[in-house]
């Protein structure tokens, strides 16, 4: 498992990297292509409460960036990336972060 930090965004990080798993079944961040406007990602990281970031990295069968969005997950297996057109074939980053439990907070 992956150690995990708190970071207060109102410390200066200036300089700081910040580096994700990106590959394997736990990654927490990658890029999939979509096929016929949608992809099923394999990870073990998300869960029920997770916020998973996506952004458009190429663009494929569409001439401009089309809504995406998160339609599915299965905690601990995978999550479904759909985009608003069914012939989409863009490449989609993504990024899964979990949100701290209130009683997590210092």
């Amino acid at each position: 498992m992956a150690k995990e930090y708190e970071v207060d965004a109102a410390n200066d990080l200036e300089g700081a990297r910040l580096r994700i798993v990106e590959s394997g079944t736990d990654a927490a961040a990658g890029a999939a292509t979509l096929v016929a406007g949608t992809k099923v990602v394999t990870t073990s990281r998300v869960t029920a409460n997770s916020r998973v970031l996506l952004t458009v990295q190429s663009l494929g069968t569409v001439t401009a960036p089309k809504a995406i969005a998160v339609t599915a997950r299965t905690p601990g297996t995978s999550f479904t990336i759909t985009s608003a057109d069914n012939t989409d074939t863009s490449v989609v980053g993504w990024l899964i972060v979990e949100p701290a439990a209130s009683d997590d907070t210092p």
